[in-house]
């Protein structure tokens, strides 16, 4: 049986706040506490990648819940830190609100790269949460986690894994399992999923750590996922063991969340969780999440405020090296 790291990283997805009030909003249609005009959801990642997704899913059905406008303002750069530092500099009114993941919510604070702390927003609620998914190509010989770590030992600094960047969960984590194993892995960060399939595709790694919307490679038949990070098996790879099933002590997950400047009204974060939630319940939402890969997982803004300073617990010791280098 393998040991491995007791925590777990995420991607984060998902949007790091402070603590503000998160008191339960009624149960139906606006309460009068919306935001008093329209709302900007700000996605601080270039379009097309998975917080770009998931903010064109929510605007539309948010601006339904709340019965105001809600539009998309995509303000990349710095590892997501630019668009929080812009809801950050925003008025507290409810009208700009945003997108943050273990990059830019965890991680980039904890570097002090960010120009703010995690306590610095007021969480509004969780949307879901996305595993970490080890693969390799159909033809490897590594049929598990088990496989390809025993590998690694046997052949130490040989073993290329491709991760979707240098700050996420799918980079953190592995780096923080090798270290638990004393496993010596070439780890080789790309700017997304899409250039670290190419890297698999073109065997130029033994192995991706990326997210689920590895799914559809592995469906066609191009990739076999070898290894998910998650409490129990995704629904999009219902064949892949998790790695506690393999003894590995990984169950972490990325997430996506919203969030706020830190002087939000109780009642108007209020009317935002409630108009969220709500949102993310609607059965064209669920649907349309499920065609991108992403299992809804929707809570509270506390639960959010704690899965970030869960999550920032757990990195803050392996980036104190990453500080040192």
């Amino acid at each position: 049986m393998l040991r491995t790291a007791t925590g777990t990283l995420l991607i984060v997805v998902g949007l790091s706040i402070a603590a503000g009030g998160c008191g339960n909003a009624g149960e139906t249609g606006s309460s009068g506490n919306a935001p008093k005009g329209p709302i900007t959801l700000v996605n601080p990642y270039p379009p097309g990648g998975v917080t770009d997704i998931a903010s064109r899913i929510i605007a539309p059905a948010l601006e339904k819940e709340l019965g105001t406008p809600v539009r998309i303002e995509n303000a990349p750069g710095g590892s997501g830190a630019v668009g929080l530092n812009r809801v950050l500099q925003s008025k507290p009114d409810g009208q700009t609100i945003g997108i943050v993941t273990l990059a830019n919510g965890v991680v980039t604070p904890l570097l002090g790269q960010a120009g703010y702390a995690k306590d610095d927003f007021s969480t509004i609620g969780l949307v879901d949460l996305a595993p970490s998914v080890l693969a390799v190509r159909e033809d490897s010989p590594y049929k598990d986690a088990r496989a390809f770590f025993a590998a690694a030992k046997q052949r130490p600094s040989t073993l290329r894994v491709a991760t979707n960047g240098a700050l996420t969960d799918q980079q953190l984590g592995i780096q923080r399992l090798a270290q638990a194993e004393d496993l010596k892995l070439r780890l080789v960060p790309f700017e997304g999923s899409a250039p670290a399939f190419t890297a698999l595709l073109g065997k130029n790694v033994d192995a991706i750590s990326v997210n689920t919307d590895v799914a559809p490679r592995v469906e066609q038949g191009e990739f076999r996922a070898i290894a998910i990070a998650s409490a129990k098996k995704s629904a999009f790879l219902p064949k892949t063991a998790t790695y506690e099933e393999q003894g590995f002590d990984y169950p972490g997950s990325a997430f996506i969340g919203l969030g706020g400047p830190k002087a939000l009204p109780p009642n108007v974060r209020n009317e935002l969780e409630r108009g969220l939630l709500a949102a993310l319940k609607d059965p064209t939402v669920v649907e349309k999440f499920k065609k991108a890969f992403t299992e809804l997982d929707p809570k509270p803004g506390k639960e959010l405020k704690a899965l970030i300073d869960d999550r920032s617990k757990q990195l803050a010791p392996i980036l104190e090296q990453v500080k040192e280098k």
